[in-house]
């Protein structure tokens, strides 16, 4: 999951890369962020698509490293950081 988490905050520009579509979704009654109305009908959630993959067109030197906590940080720092979660 952190995974995830991490191509979403280091390879999204929300200008390009999160497309959002107008045609209603079908939706379920169990989805909280429909109104009653829509929940009835099953209708009425968004089509939202965020594209987290490199462009094809980028060449090597575009692309961008993934900040990781291994390569954002110096020896010392981790090393301390990780015996300090590795005694809780």
């Amino acid at each position: 999951m952190y995974r995830i988490y991490q191509e979403m905050g280091t390879r999204i520009d929300p200008q390009r890369d999160i497309l959002r579509g107008d045609a209603d979704v079908l939706a379920t009654p169990l989805t909280p962020l429909v109104n009653a109305e829509g929940r009835q009908k099953g209708i009425g959630q968004v089509n939202l698509t965020w594209d987290c993959t490199t462009p094809l067109n980028w060449k090597t030197g575009d692309k961008k490293q993934t900040v990781e906590f291994k390569n954002l940080y110096p020896d010392n720092l981790r090393d301390r950081s990780k015996n300090i979660f590795d005694n809780l």
